[in-house]
Order: structure tokens, then C-alpha cells, then sequence
């Protein structure tokens, strides 16, 4: 759950990226399965984030797209600790160090 991750990204001192996705989308189909694996985005999420997936069309889900006016999917939301959006990607990025680039920009890393 959101709960649980922006807990967990708070003791960890990281950021909590959410996957904003629904079954129907088929971008998200294939960043899950084209890009997701790579082990060095894998690598480097994994050093900075906390990562959840969340269905838009469920439950929590729609609280989330409500909350941050997620329209477009997919999307992916990078969070603080607090909640608080500090930035989001939309739509479908298909190569792995441009996505890496712009999480990045995002957490202001050089």
C-alpha cells in the first residue's frame, strides 16, 4: 500500500515511486515487461526509491490518481516521505537510461 511504502521510504531516507498503470493500458503492459526487469534500472530504483505498482482502476488506486490528478497512463509518480509530489513522468518510456535521466532530474541527481 501507499501507507506502507511512504513508511518504509521515510525510515529508509528514500523517495517512493508509484507505477500509476490499469489492466487495459498497453504502454504499461509493456514497460512491465520491456523495462521493469532491466537490472540496471532495477539497480537504481532500488538505491533511491521505495517502487510500488498501483492499478488506477481500484480501489486505492483511484484515491491516488484523485489525489495527484493522474490522467494518463502510465504515469509514474515520485513521492517524498510525506506525501508530498515532487515529480512524475507521463506516459510510456521505452528506453531505460532515458527513464533513468529523468528520475533523475526529478531528485535533482546529478
Amino acid at each position: 500500500t501507499l501507507d506502507k511504502a511512504l513508511k518504509k521510504a521515510k525510515e529508509e531516507g528514500k523517495y517512493v515511486l508509484i507505477d500509476c498503470y490499469t489492466q487495459t493500458c498497453g504502454p504499461c503492459r509493456k514497460m512491465e515487461k520491456e523495462i521493469f526487469p532491466h537490472e540496471k534500472l532495477g539497480d537504481f530504483v532500488n538505491e533511491r526509491f521505495v517502487p510500488i505498482m498501483c492499478d488506477m482502476e481500484k480501489s486505492e488506486g483511484r484515491k491516488i490518481a484523485e489525489e495527484y490528478k493522474v490522467q494518463i497512463y502510465p504515469t509514474m509518480l515520485v513521492l517524498l516521505p510525506n506525501a508530498t509530489k515532487e515529480g512524475e513522468i507521463i506516459g510510456a518510456e521505452l528506453n531505460i537510461d532515458s527513464l533513468i535521466e529523468k528520475l533523475k532530474n526529478i531528485i535533482n541527481e546529478k
